[in-house]
């Protein structure tokens, strides 16, 4: 925890008011006080699951990510990024579970054709912020339909070579489209992000992914939610696909590895690179970042 609770002059001024101290307890969570245009305010940040316990009722500043997708493998679309929200929840004095969606995880078996996972959704407060879509492969066979992005906040990137479709974002943006094959190289598509679509893949390049947005909860604009970078079929010695800004997953290449998301912003891992004669560990997927929940109470 940092910080020791209320000042001595923030306590007097709430018995003064007849107030009962917003929260009671907590658990696995940071504390922070700060002011913020002349307000001051107590800011709890979990990175991980936790609770929180309201002395009285009382309405939360709420910054609530869900877990960001992780990328597709071999020539695979990037990762999705969760779902962004920031609004007032309504706290009445009980205790109340918070929920921090992990990032999807990158398949394990590194040789296969395995699409990106989802990531968990974030709960807090009453709402629940939904993780992003798994970057597309050819899990599921070899057609545009097959290879599609998964669904989710942010639509997961189509894989390449197939034309897969991205994923469509329920609370986001949706993924980009991976380019057709044929005797060309290919890329896959970008991730969907918070704050913009993926890019679609050509053959020069895996799409990148979707733009992030800011969030200035604890008085500082930080990026959350950006898509990941689609993979692709071309012997590159950069990252295919970017991230819309380093908090996301860059694609790979046939020698250039897939990267994770930055943990807690709820932005989409890298697709998986490799193809033809490449194999692991080229081929992986990144993992997707972690979400997060950020509260925040005027005092």
């Amino acid at each position: 925890m940092i910080g020791t609770g209320l000042g001595f002059n923030s306590v007097l001024n709430l018995r003064s008011r007849g107030l009962a101290i917003a929260v009671a307890s907590f658990t696995n969570a940071t504390k922070t006080l700060s002011n913020i245009g002349g307000t001051d305010y107590e800011i709890y940040t979990f990175q991980a699951d936790g609770t929180i316990t309201f002395g009285r009722a009382v309405d939360v500043d709420s910054l609530i990510i869900g877990g960001g997708g992780s990328g597709g493998q071999r020539n695979g679309g990037g990762g999705g990024a969760g779902e962004v929200y920031r609004g007032i929840r309504s706290a009445t004095a009980i205790e109340y579970a918070i929920t921090v969606g992990a990032g999807g995880a990158p398949p394990a078996d590194t040789d296969t054709h395995e699409n990106g996972d989802n990531g968990a959704s974030s709960i807090a407060l009453g709402k629940t912020s939904i993780g992003g879509g798994g970057g597309g492969s050819e899990e599921l066979g070899l057609n545009s339909t097959a290879t599609k992005g998964l669904n989710g906040a942010s639509g997961g990137g189509g894989r390449g070579y197939w034309a897969g479709l991205g994923g469509t974002g329920t609370a986001g943006f949706d993924g980009g489209a991976g380019l057709s094959g044929g005797n060309t190289a290919f890329g896959s598509g970008g991730g969907g992000g918070a704050g913009g679509i993926g890019e679609a893949g050509t053959s020069v390049k895996g799409g990148d992914g979707g733009l992030f947005i800011t969030d200035d909860i604890t008085g500082t604009a930080l990026k959350y939610g950006a898509g990941g970078g689609g993979g692709g079929d071309l012997l590159e010695t950069t990252p295919l696909g970017a991230s819309s800004d380093a908090i996301g997953g860059n694609g790979g290449s046939k020698a250039i590895l897939a990267t994770a998301a930055t943990a807690n912003t709820g932005s989409g891992g890298g697709g998986g690179g490799g193809g033809g004669t490449a194999g692991a560990p080229y081929i992986a997927g990144g993992a997707g970042g972690s979400g997060l929940v950020i509260l925040r109470i005027a005092i």
